[in-house]
Order: C-alpha cells, then structure tokens, then sequence
C-alpha cells in the first residue's frame, strides 16, 4: 500500500498504531499535512540501530537482515544538494544501549488528493524520534524544515 512518505521509504513504514508506543506522538501531531509513521523493515523488525550526519541524514539499520532504511535524507528533499557518503555516528544512549524503535513526520504543504498529481519526495519539514528499546525512553533526533 503506497502511504504519503517519500519514496525513500514507501513501503518500509506504517501508520503509528493504538498499541505503538508512539501513539502519543501521533495523536498531538498528526493531521492532514503532518503524516506519522514508525518504521518497519520488510523482514519484520521494528528494532534497529540508528546512523545520523551532518547532510542531515537519519538511516536505520536493521540488525535482522542488514538492511538500510533511510529515514530522512535533506539531499532527497531539495534541488541542487549534492549527496555525500554517509560517514554518520551510531545513536547510542547514555547507557550504551544502540537499539531503537523509529517513528517519522513528514509535512507537506499541500494536501494529497489520489485524483491529482502529487510529488510524494516534496516534504518540506521532517521530524524523527527514536524509543530506546531498553529505557523506553522517546527521544527526538532530528527536527528538520526542509531547505
């Protein structure tokens, strides 16, 4: 099913369900030009290992099958902005803990109507928060407008 999220990462997240932990998030942010999503690898893993840098970029990692997701990329979003190699850090915890339940916001500035054509890659604000898997503690990594 084709969500409105950047192609990125269509079909590697889904809507942030009642029994999510994110489900606060959703319900305070979530409307017709902020969709909220948690990510899911297609091998079933909701748990990965986060990689951030400077372009700003957010990759998840799936420790199951390896798998790269990125989550947000400010290159995909813009014009003109080279795309360097991810040479990001590891998301860690203060207790060392690198394991992470991810959930993401985009806005758009314009609604998306099936009827007419829409550019799925014009996000103009992206949020992600990640859950630590052992505090469960949520925390935002990166909130992001678009340049």
């Amino acid at each position: 099913m084709k969500y409105c999220c950047p192609d990125h990462i269509d079909g590697l997240c889904q809507p942030v369900i009642d029994e999510s932990p994110f489900r606060e998030i959703r319900d305070k942010f979530s409307n017709q030009h902020h969709l909220v999503y948690q990510v899911k690898c297609d091998c079933g893993c909701y748990v990965f290992r986060m990689v951030c840098d400077k372009n700003p970029t957010v990759v998840a990692v799936c420790p199951n099958c390896g798998r790269k997701i990125t989550v947000f990329d400010q290159a995909e979003y813009t014009t003109g902005s080279p795309r360097e190699a991810l040479e990001g850090i590891l998301l860690k915890t203060n207790g060392g803990n690198d394991m992470f339940e991810v959930c993401v916001m985009y806005e758009y500035g314009e609604l998306y109507d099936p009827e007419r054509p829409f550019d799925f890659n014009d996000v103009s604000w992206g949020t992600v928060w990640a859950m630590d898997e052992q505090g469960r503690k949520i925390t935002m990594v990166i909130d992001k407008e678009t340049e």
